[in-house]
């Protein structure tokens, strides 16, 4: 189950890559109104450099939303630990497969492996953290 619902958000991710920045149901840029819509609940977690919600969509997986000025500025898909290595392999050769391109950067790091693209608008990262057993997708706008 776990492998097929990530599956499916990958597609999704990679067919708005390409239109726009979108990953699962939320657009960067949208205002927290329009992001709350979407959810079950969206729950206020911290400020800091921006405002931090975790959002509740009736999936299986954590969502967690960065706004500034009322866009959303940064999404994060965070699995339920039990995610392994050969998940995140499989998850970044589907994102590749559909995009046509490998990632930009692959690199292990000390606590498990990051995949990257980036085109003029978004950055998409694939995380997997070997010691939590989680699989994180991260998308936010490409500032450079």
């Amino acid at each position: 189950m776990f492998k097929r619902l990530t599956v499916l958000l990958v597609l999704l991710v990679s067919i708005s890559y390409s239109q726009g920045p979108v990953l699962g149901p939320f657009m960067l840029l949208e205002s927290i109104d329009e992001a709350r819509a979407k959810c079950k609940s969206l729950t206020f977690v911290k400020s800091g450099f921006n405002e931090e919600y975790v959002a509740d969509i009736g999936d299986e997986f954590k969502w967690e939303l960065h706004f500034d000025d009322n866009k959303l500025q940064s999404i994060m898909m965070i699995s339920r630990p039990g995610a392994t290595r050969p998940d995140y392999i499989d998850v970044v050769d589907k994102f590749s497969g559909i995009i046509g391109r490998r990632p930009g950067n692959s690199s292990a790091m000390g606590d498990g492996y990051l995949s990257w693209w980036r085109n003029e608008y978004v950055e998409f990262q694939i995380i997997y953290n070997v010691k939590t057993q989680l699989l994180t997708l991260f998308l936010y706008p490409n500032y450079n």
